[in-house]
């Protein structure tokens, strides 16, 4: 399903996007078939290992907006006394 799905987007012209819809409804059609008569193609693996995820790093070197907005001023700054300076 997720193959049709990301195919009739990424598709470019009208037959690709029937073709990859069609593969689409064929898989949602199979899935659901397979769940009417109890038939499990999902393997559940149980991880044993189970941790809690680890806080995001936080980057203290990280720019903050209002900077990048002064440099991308001081640069338009730039760039314009040299265009104007000839």
């Amino acid at each position: 399903m997720l193959l049709g799905s990301l195919g009739r987007v990424w598709a470019k012209t009208r037959t690709a996007k029937n073709v990859y819809q069609t593969i689409s409804i064929v898989a949602y059609f199979k899935l659901m078939s397979d769940y009417e008569n109890g038939v499990s193609t999902f393997v559940v693996i149980p991880d044993l290992d189970v941790r809690a995820p680890s806080p995001p790093k936080v980057n203290t070197n990280a720019r903050t907006m209002s900077t990048r907005r002064q440099n991308m001023s001081n640069i338009m700054k730039q760039v314009n006394m040299i265009i104007n300076a000839r």
